[in-house]
């Protein structure tokens, strides 16, 4: 989408022309400078600009120039641009600064202002006898609400361009790269990617991704740069995708650094840009001008860090700095200065490990208190914005109204001071994690911090600034702060529409419409219905406490509040508990009025704030739709909806809602199973058969699948939608109701119906593998109540049950599944055999069926949670089907890059995850590699003996173990959008088990062993076979043996631990290539060109010449010929020879270079014409000393080898290569 379809999208056409007319006035003027208000503002204007519709002809800055020395604005004209003003005291004061440079001439230029709380008087002037105004009408008036209103849709054209909401960072060109790349970057291990896209972002394929440092990169930092680097300050990279048409390169990327400094004093802040800076002679500046820099500075120093993982991974990516948006917020001047200090290597590690963390900042942290009871991590986002709510309506709206009273003079005054005062101050990065202090539930605080503190800033709700404090011992103290935005009152839009639709629908339905399950699934639809018809969308936008998500529970879909930040990612629940229910929410705002029975006895709007009234229209005539058909329920007349209906049209409609729903069910089925297995199988021994059939019977276990198989059947047989269908004839027909049917009929998307085809793929298969198991848990249920059933009666009827269920799975796409098949052939077997006295041995082998498959639950939910995202579009998840473990002998950071790059030269994807110390998911320190791909034995092999056999300290390890061919329940598992998003199964416990029996029984220790973990099962038959050849080819076999370790594919595992045996796999080598060279028809001709230094340098060149006889090759050295032979004519088998080996010492480039009339100088002019030709491969250059200090050029540019003493090793190296070389060529 262009910019011209991003603002039409977003707002009305009124509004648009507005925009244009604002564009036309700011085009039509004339100024030297362009003053830009940051941030909105700013960015606005380089949207506007972006697209064409400003063509500004001075020069654009932003009011952040104005904390530096700016002598170009004396007697220069200047036009000061902002979009919506509130109150007008922030141009106010950007008008008193440009006075101070001396500026010839000032004017405003706005999009709108605030009509409650502007005052028109803060920009009046005399000018000689005649009063004027700074501000160049005209503008639009706008109310409170359309004024927020107008904030938050600015803020949605940053969304919907794929823009930073951002000015002090370094900004980039846009560069076009390929979904690899970007895929590289989201998995890289050493940042933790985090999907923040709104939904509407998500519409449009722009995905808004933050990266944050994991605790690896952390630790290689602070080696680098000093113990308390992250004491200074917090790291993230933002990057902004958008897709592209282009077919070669799909996705375009805007990527924005940051370095956020916590608090640091006035001297340190010195101290650092002096280290950095110590040439710098721009003028003097302020301390908060140097924090600004310095912020700069450090932030694209993370960049290039970040930048520098993905060097090599298949496309130059053309990071360039935005000089135009560097030049608008420093003077240009200061461009080299900055760059100078960004490419700088200067070891500010012994700067930084003096640094001690200070005291955080904050204001407004009369936080209230939490009820013990209260579920902290769901209250967590109130929490985090209720500072900035408080200083929004304790102090902001305060300063506005004193500001609309008194004008200019309103800056005099000692109340408006102190309020001021706070206004310029907020709420450090450290004070909103000490908030969390109080909340122990929340895992990864800082994550959780950094995530709130994106998404409320692309919101508006928060704006950063830097703040400036005096300690207690009078010093100057800085960091970056964040205060209440001007979208602060949008928090509660959501509460009110919900308290708008309740109280219609109760008009319309009655008293007995607002049952507990009609309100939670109503609301359910209005959800669907809000977003379909863009009322709302579920995400910050519209509430900047928390964010409203449709979960799937017991007897279908549920509205629950979540967090923003919350990183929880799927959309069911096994516990009532495991969510806040919106319910709950609506009747702690007496929205929704209990009576002293817990039931709702009444609807309040108790919001005040103001809709406007299409929104009002629109959710009106939803609640007045439902309430009017569930009365004509009441009346016993057509249309109506009853309770089965409100689960069909909420749950039952959509793959997405059908997959969630059923996986509520098993996870449900799972965790109640679980618990009561043991209490059952003890029952069962000690036949209590009765207890049995009522404990299963009235268990949730039991009722779940009994729900999830009726949600699937009125899924498959499309239930829901002809029940919209047939309400929506019969609206129709009725006249009197024909206004509901014209809304009806808008409730509900165009392509509503669905075939196979139709369906994501992988998307619809999870959904059958969802129902298959419920449908066989379901029959196995049953089995076990026939069996243990005393009762004639209820036997026949469980009976008929079970053979009804049995008709269903032959009807089904799964029905030839073997586990299906083995169900269906033993229900026959059970009816065949029946006995009127329970029979033991059957019923505990129903309950070992009961068990496996439940044991299958697990893994089919890690599908469900990674493959809808949290806008409830489809997935990829990417499987690794090995893992290997490898604990080097260097530091990480250098053996790490080495193996990637190997890895990356076999075509192998990866995962990686550095691990100093063993914790719940890796059992033992070391860089665990999950493999991507299948049958990659001989592979993974190849890579290990790569490493070991370069004989280099950097490629060395202590011993690996690889765990190979993991079979579905063990692997990795990772979203393909965000590798935040992963789930290693059952790894974790399998791994652990692993290493521990090991370590128990196995002798082995270290030495640069390679240890193989397979699963003894038919699909690793392929492997123990690979086994020999992995032996023969360099290792030893020292040990192998059995660890009992029961997976769902196999009842116990097998290891094999190998020893790398480098002259084995040398013999190998050489036998292997000796083998192909001796069928050869003729043999390689080498000429050795030398020089005859001395006697001993003969000799070794002798040495060389009668190993490569003895390897069969004919040989040309001057040294063996017989006395008379032609040297000219001998010379002249240069070029006949199939490989010419130079020989370069100190003497023989001399002896090339000085004496034209020597052997070797007249050797190098044949080989030098050989060089410029085709035959130039077979030039070997052989170094005795440094290569290029030997070897003369154009000859030193070709690989060659370097030897020392002329030893066996180095023989037998250079016979295998040219041999190697020789079968190559030919």
């Amino acid at each position: 989408m262009d910019g011209n379809g991003i603002l039409r999208y977003i707002f009305d056409q009124k509004t648009y022309n507005d925009i244009m007319e604002f564009c036309e006035r700011i085009n039509n003027s004339d100024a030297d400078f362009y003053v830009v208000m940051s941030r909105k503002a700013a960015c606005f204007v380089s949207f506007l600009e972006k697209y064409d519709f400003l063509k500004i002809n001075g020069s654009i800055v932003t009011d952040r120039i104005l904390d530096f020395n700016n002598d170009v604005l004396i007697n220069k004209n200047v036009i000061v641009i902002d979009d919506v003003v509130v109150s007008g005291t922030t141009i106010y004061n950007v008008i008193r600064k440009l006075k101070n440079f001396k500026v010839a001439n000032i004017e405003v230029f706005i999009l709108g202002v605030n009509s409650k709380y502007f005052n028109t008087e803060l920009f009046s002037y005399q000018y000689n006898d005649e009063i004027r105004n700074y501000i160049n009408g005209p503008y639009v008036l706008m109310t409170d609400e359309g004024c927020t209103y107008m904030c938050s849709n600015i803020a949605k054209v940053f969304a919907l361009d794929a823009t930073p909401y951002d000015v002090d960072f370094p900004k980039h060109n846009i560069v076009s790269v390929s979904k690899d790349l970007i895929d590289q970057m989201v998995f890289s291990s050493y940042w933790r990617s985090y999907d923040v896209s709104s939904s509407m972002q998500s519409d449009f394929k722009i995905r808004n991704i933050t990266f944050l440092p994991s605790e690896e990169l952390i630790y290689s930092l602070k080696n680098r740069m000093g113990e308390c680097f992250f004491s200074l300050g917090y790291i993230k990279i933002r990057l902004f995708v958008k897709y592209a048409e282009d077919r070669k390169k799909k996705y375009k990327l805007n990527a924005i650094p940051y370095f956020m400094f916590n608090e640091i004093s006035e001297d340190k802040i010195n101290i650092i840009f002096n280290a950095l800076f110590s040439d710098w002679c721009e003028g003097d500046i302020n301390s908060y001008a140097k924090l600004r820099i310095l912020q700069y500075v450090f932030a694209e120093k993370v960049f290039l860090i970040w930048n520098d993982l993905f060097d090599g991974a298949g496309t130059n990516v053309n990071w360039e700095l935005n000089k135009r948006e560097f030049s608008k917020i420093f003077p240009i001047g200061y461009y080299d200065a900055i760059i100078k200090a960004i490419y700088s290597e200067v070891d500010l590690k012994k700067y930084f490990n003096d640094f001690l963390p200070l005291e955080s900042y904050s204001f407004d942290l009369d936080l209230k208190k939490c009820n013990k009871n209260e579920d902290y991590n769901v209250f967590l986002q109130a929490k985090l914005v209720e500072p900035f709510t408080n200083l929004y309506f304790n102090k902001e709206l305060k300063a506005r109204e004193i500001v609309k009273k008194h004008g200019k003079d309103a800056f005099a005054l000692d109340e408006y001071k102190d309020v001021f005062y706070r206004l310029n101050h907020g709420n450090s990065y450290k004070s909103l994690l000490k908030i969390l202090d109080k909340f122990p539930d929340v895992y990864d605080k800082e994550t959780t911090v950094s995530l709130f503190i994106d998404k409320a800033i692309d919101s508006g709700v928060i704006v950063p600034i830097i703040a400036e404090e005096i300690d207690n011992n009078n010093k100057k103290i800085f960091y970056r702060a964040f205060r209440h935005g001007e979208d602060i009152p949008f928090g509660e839009h959501q509460e009110k529409m919900c308290a708008i639709l309740l109280s219609n629908y109760k008009d319309q339905g009655g008293i007995e419409a607002l049952s507990k399950i009609r309100i939670e699934k109503l609301l359910v639809l209005f959800l669907r219905i809000g977003e379909l018809q863009k009322i709302f969308r579920l995400e910050t936008y519209d509430s900047i406490y928390y964010k409203v998500s449709v979960d799937a529970y017991l007897f279908g879909n549920i509205p629950s509040k979540h967090d923003i930040e919350s990183c929880r990612n799927i959309h069911y629940i096994k516990h009532k508990s495991d969510v806040v229910w919106l319910t709950d929410v609506l009747k702690e705002k007496q929205i929704i009025k209990i009576d002293s029975n817990g039931k709702v006895e009444d609807i309040d709007d108790t919001i005040d704030i103001a809709i406007d009234r299409v929104t009002k229209g629109q959710v009106s005539i939803i609640g007045q739709t439902f309430g009017k058909l569930f009365y004509n329920y009441k009346l016993g007349q057509v249309p109506y909806i009853d309770d089965h209906d409100f689960i069909l049209f909420s749950t039952c409609l959509f793959p997405q809602d059908v997959l969630n729903a059923l996986a509520a069910e098993l996870a449900i089925f799972n965790d109640r199973f679980s618990k009561k297995v043991n209490i059952i199988s003890n029952k069962i021994e000690n036949e209590k058969y009765v207890e049995v059939y009522e404990l299963i019977n009235s268990n949730e276990f039991y009722t779940s699948i009994n729900s999830g198989q009726k949600k699937y059947f009125d899924f498959i047989n499309k239930n829901a939608l002809r029940r919209i269908e047939e309400i929506s004839i019969q609206l129709a027909n009725r006249k009197d109701l024909s206004v509901y049917g014209s809304a009806w009929d808008q409730f509900w998307p165009n392509n509503l119906d669905w075939n196979e085809s139709s369906i994501e793929r992988t998307l619809l298969d999870t959904i059958y593998t969802e129902a298959k198991l419920i449908l066989i848990l379901n029959v196995l249920c049953r089995e076990m109540l026939f069996c243990v059933c005393l009762d004639d009666k209820k036997k026949s009827e469980l009976h008929e049950q079970i053979n009804i269920f049995i008709e269903k799975l032959k009807k089904q796409k799964f029905s030839n599944h073997r586990g299906v098949k083995k169900i269906m052939a033993f229900s026959c077997e059970l009816f065949e055999s029946v006995k009127q006295i329970p029979d033991r041995n059957v019923i505990f082998k129903i309950l070992d069926n009961l068990c496996f498959y439940n044991k299958l639950i697990p893994n089919i939910l890690s599908d469900v949670d990674l493959l809808i995202n949290k806008h409830g579009k489809v997935n990829e998840i990417i499987r690794y089907n090995h893992a290997l473990c490898i604990m080097p002998e260097c530091n990480y950071d250098l053996f790490g890059k080495n193996f990637r790059q190997l890895l990356k030269s076999k075509n192998i994807s990866y995962q990686e995850f550095p691990i100093f110390n063993s914790n719940a998911i890796f059992p033992e320190a070391g860089i665990w590699f999950f493999l991507k791909g299948k049958n990659k034995q001989d592979l993974i092999n190849q890579v290990l003996v790569e490493c070991l056999s370069k004989g280099l300290p950097e490629y060395n390890f202590e011993y690996a173990k690889v765990y190979y061919n993991l079979s579905e329940e063990l692997k990795l598992k990772i979203s393909g959008e965000e590798n935040a998003r992963q789930r290693f199964c059952s790894f974790p416990s399998y791994s652990k088990q692993c290493v521990e029996q090991i370590e128990g029984i196995s002798r082995v220790r270290g030495g640069q062993c390679i240890y193989w973990l397979i699963e003894d099962c038919k699909a690793n038959e392929i492997f123990k076979n690979r086994v020999k050849s992995f032996i023969n080819s360099a290792f030893d076999l020292i040990e192998n043996g059995t660890i009992k370790i029961q997976t769902m594919s196999s009842q116990k595992s097998l290891y094999y631990v190998m020893k790398y045996n480098n002259e084995k796999r040398k013999q190998n080598v050489y036998n292997k290539l000796r083998k192909r060279y001796d069928k050869m028809s003729e043999k390689c001709k080498v000429f050795i060109s030398y020089s005859e230094d001395s006697e001993e340098h003969v000799n070794r060149v002798k040495r060389i010449a009668d190993h490569l006889k003895e390897a069969d090759m004919d040989v040309y050295f001057y040294g063996d010929e017989l006395f008379g032979t032609d040297i000219i004519e001998f010379m002249r088998n240069i070029e006949k020879s199939d490989v010419t080996l130079i020989i370069g010492t100190e003497e023989y480039k001399k002896r090339v270079y000085g004496v034209c009339s020597s052997g070797s100088s007249f050797e190098d002019r044949i080989i030098a014409s050989g060089f410029m030709s085709e035959h130039r491969s077979k030039i070997v250059p052989i170094a005795f000393g440094k290569f290029n200090e030997v070897i003369p050029a154009p000859f030193n540019v070709l690989k060659g080898m370097t030897m020392t003493t002329v030893t066996e090793d180095e023989l037998d190296k250079l016979t295998l290569g040219l041999i190697n070389k020789y079968i190559k060529n030919n």
